[in-house]
């Protein structure tokens, strides 16, 4: 729970209403379930930009940097020699910057002032990768990732070195969605924000947190999840914890994130971040774009891993403020300590080091929440940004730095002309309004984690409010009470608006012998009479009983396959509605889902619901016809063009081997021209077998040709060499090849020709963390490597072949001797050795082209 501090405020709001209430009939609306998204400018800029950042020489030049209007961006100083790269920042009370180093330890800068230069001093140099910094009760608190828990220190006798370093908390599990920003909360504890790889401690008990009842809560199962990445990673995931200034409390606050970096609360006291994606599940229904969240009491905010990632619709989550897209989320500010205009000072600043960007985040209170949208502050190339922070002189101070490359410490100014904004009239109203839901919010909550004679009373009401984050927090008061003193009220609940969210708390919480009861009144609640909304409410609460309490005795499988069955026979535009309806069906072994199933494959509009379906239909093993066989058959030859990134391939065959393994010997026998047939991913032949070796190419022998890649090339060539050189195996050009590494198509309105050649002549150079392989040595000497895409607690699975990612092993960690990051890139060298000076020019002009053979490259001089 949160406990925050009341502000007169909301008696001088009641006031205001109390005189303007007829202007306004009813509450605002609750914000919608669909989050905004950040317009589609930079979607196809360059994911790797950082890579340009690789090999010292400087940070990036102010000349590259590009900001909105009225602002001044300054390069204050690069990273030196031994100075390592820099990824977290934060000011003591004396104005000078702490700079956390990738590596090992803590700088110290004092900035350039009165004309005397800046000075850089080692505060420590125990610590590894301090990835959260943060000066709050007279002490340097400090998240290290490797060093794996929270720190305390303190300098004694005033020389700028900290001398004591104090371990608060030890925190378990691995280092790459590691541990993470602090913010110190208005309550004045101390918030630290976790990636999913990061363990509860040993000795965790849940005491007063908010996030308790969590689970994995997918109906249907998927054995094949452990082939993908982060396997082995359960429920909380990626969380929040608060934690006093001795480290002594540890209350879970919320959870199911993946890689929340960045921490930060806004003017209001209300914490957010910006999470990550899991970039490989692009173009699947369970892809989650990167997005910012407003991190409330209790809230699960779905993450899963594998395909088990709950859709944004579940009522039992919470949506994201605002969808971003693909990106890698690091730092996170709030401007409220800037300079900046009213509408920038209350903005949250995300950094996305992937794409080299700030993004300015504009939060309306809207309800009990915010309605959100963003637009790109600032913009780089490379500008690799890692952290944030709003100095004493109310300037806005970056840092870029991370995987080696290198750093630089910016300032951005504003200077323009100084603007006023208050809100008026309606606004003004408005805002009134949503600092009362605010606060009911902050009351609701203190009861989470702790039990209360007046929880259920007062919260009760609230599940029948039209604001969805009012109503989550009503939800979790009462889940944090003994379920016997209000389990008869849910079940007794008329409200078409309550009646549903109570029988969701009950249904994840309730005892087993209760499903009876609980899906009898879940049954009224899906009469035509309720709302979509309503009636999605009731499905994942039946959802979540069959997860949570087991599946149902037969006579009420019978009756609620029977309602079921005749929703799924009215025609709904929505697309959740459908979803989860088809799910249930699935599991309930209904007679009708194929039939059913087929007919919204048919008739969907979008790659991820016709996904879904194809997913979720191979649980059914009986009941097909033959023509429902080769309609099913048909539509697995479709899906092989379905586009997406690393996961994609994977998917598709193992959704494909699921369904063939339902088949009975005489479907086989009788379908087995279009089994064969079927459009199964193969990797393009290996042309370079039977080429003969031309040379092992260098960059000498080739950087003084690349200008006459501009024009006069062959395009067939080209294409046959993109072949020959294997890159269609690993590599997506316009509609040739497949995703497993990253898309080519407009690589070259990113990257010059030099670097795309160097990228292929040297891939080891410089190595995305996502596609590093991991060396591993068992205790009875066997030697295996590849990419990581699982690990358990007792297991590690590598896919050993990039070009075949679904073929695994499984190394018991009992097992192993040693293991260590691969210092060779997947992408194997002398690609280009078999073919001639002619033929690579052609290669890099039809790669540079985007796989298009009207491009000028093509056309002759």
């Amino acid at each position: 729970m949160f406990v925050f501090k009341r502000s007169i405020w909301p008696a001088t709001a009641a006031c205001l209403l109390a005189c303007i209430a007829p202007a306004l009939a009813a509450d605002p609306p609750t914000p919608s379930s669909a989050p905004r998204k950040l317009d589609a400018e930079g979607a196809t800029e360059d994911y790797h930009q950082w890579k340009r950042a690789l090999g010292g020489g400087g940070a990036t030049g102010v000349a590259q940097v590009s900001a909105l209007p009225n602002y001044e961006v300054e390069l204050v100083r690069s990273a030196e020699q031994g100075e390592d790269s820099w990824i977290s920042l934060a000011f003591d009370p004396q104005g000078r910057l702490f700079i956390g180093r990738e590596g090992k330890g803590i700088l110290r800068y004092t900035l350039p002032s009165n004309g005397n230069t800046g000075r850089m001093d080692v505060a420590d140099d125990t610590l590894l990768e301090p990835r959260g910094l943060l000066w709050a009760h007279d002490s340097l608190y400090v998240n290290a990732n490797n060093s794996k828990g929270l720190y305390r220190l303190h300098d004694r006798d005033g020389d700028g070195r900290m001398e004591e370093v104090k371990l608060l908390r030890k925190t378990e599990g691995g280092v790459g969605h590691g541990r993470n920003d602090l913010a110190l909360g208005p309550d004045g504890f101390i918030y630290l924000i976790h990636g999913n790889d990061v363990l509860l401690p040993a000795d965790y008990e849940r005491g007063q947190s908010a996030y308790r009842d969590y689970a994995r809560d997918r109906l249907l199962p998927c054995a094949w999840d452990n082939q993908l990445f982060n396997w082995g990673v359960k429920e909380p995931a990626g969380h929040l914890i608060r934690t006093d200034a001795e480290g002594k409390r540890w209350d879970l606050v919320c959870g199911g994130m993946r890689n929340a970096y960045g921490l930060d609360f806004n003017a209001d006291g209300e914490p957010f971040t910006y999470d990550s994606d899991m970039e490989w599940d692009f173009g699947a229904p369970w892809y989650r774009p990167t997005r910012v969240t407003h991190l409330v009491s209790g809230a699960d905010y779905g993450w899963r891993q594998g395909t088990g990632k709950w859709y944004a619709y579940y009522p039992d989550s919470l949506p994201p403020q605002v969808d971003i897209g693909r990106g890698s989320p690091t730092g996170v500010k709030f401007g409220t300590k800037s300079n900046f205009p009213p509408k920038y000072r209350q903005a949250l600043f995300v950094l996305d080091w992937s794409y080299g960007r700030i993004i300015a985040v504009h939060n309306t209170p809207k309800g009990a929440s915010y309605d959100s949208t963003a637009e790109v502050f600032l913009k780089g190339r490379p500008l690799n940004v890692t952290d944030l922070e709003f100095g004493p002189d109310g300037h806005m101070y970056f840092t870029t730095g991370g995987r080696k490359t290198q750093s630089g410490l910016y300032r951005v100014k504003y200077v323009g002309p100084k603007v006023e904004e208050k809100p008026q009239g309606r606004e003004a109203i408005r805002m009134a309004y949503a600092e009362i839901h605010r606060v009911n919010r902050h009351r609701l909550e203190s009861f989470h984690g702790r039990v209360d004679a007046k929880a259920v009373e007062e919260a009760w009401p609230y599940l029948a409010n039209s604001d969805l984050w009012l109503r989550h927090a009503a939800r979790i008061a009462i889940e944090s009470q003994p379920v016997a003193t209000w389990q008869e009220k849910a079940l007794s609940e008329p409200g078409k608006t309550a009646g549903p969210h109570a029988l969701l708390a009950l249904a994840r919480i309730g005892p087993r012998d209760i499903q009876p009861k609980l899906l009898a009144r879940l049954a009224e609640f899906l009469s035509a009479e309720q709302s979509t909304e309503q009636r999605l409410v009731a499905l994942r609460a039946m959802t979540l009983s069959f997860c949570r309490q087991g599946r149902p005795e037969e006579v009420d499988a019978k009756r609620m396959t029977a309602i079921l069955e005749k929703l799924s026979r009215t025609e709904s535009d929505d697309v959740a509605f459908r979803q989860e309806l088809c799910e249930l069906l699935v599991y309930l072994r209904s007679s009708i889902v194929i039939e059913r199933t087929l007919s919204l494959i048919d008739h969907a509009v979008t790659q991820e619901e016709k996904l879904h379906y194809l997913f979720t239909l191979r649980h059914v093993d009986r009941g097909w016809t033959l023509d429902q066989r080769k309609q099913l058959l048909a539509w697995l030859g479709k899906a092989r063009q379905f586009s997406g990134a690393h996961f994609m391939p994977i998917f598709l065959n193992n959704i494909q081997a699921d369904h063939l393994a339902t088949f009975t010997a005489e479907e086989r026998k009788s379908l087995a021209v279009q089994i064969a047939a079927l459009d199964k991913p193969k990797p393009p032949e290996p042309s370079q077998i039977g080429r003969p070796m031309v040379k092992a190419w260098t960059m000498t022998d080739l950087v003084a040709q690349l200008e006459q890649v501009s024009q006069g090339r062959n395009a067939e060539r080209g294409r046959a060499m993109y072949d020959a050189a294997l890159c269609g195996r690993c590599h997506r050009l316009g509609t040739q090849g497949t995703a497993r590494g990253p898309d080519l198509t407009d690589v070259a309105r990113r990257f010059g020709r030099r670097d795309i050649l160097l990228s292929i002549l040297e891939p080891s150079r410089a190595i995305d963390d996502k596609h590093r392989g991991l060396a591993i040595e068992t205790k009875d000497g066997k030697l295996m490597t590849g990419v990581v895409i699982g690990s358990g607690d007792d297991a590690i699975i590598l896919a050993a072949d990039p070009l075949s990612p679904e073929k695994t092993m499984r190394i018991l960690k009992r097992d192993i001797e040693s293991q260590q990051p691969s210092a060779l890139s997947p992408m194997p060298e002398g690609l280009l050795s078999t073919l001639t000076e002619v033929e690579i020019l052609d290669l890099l002009a039809w790669i540079e082209s985007g796989g298009k053979g009207d491009h000028p490259v093509f056309k002759s001089k």
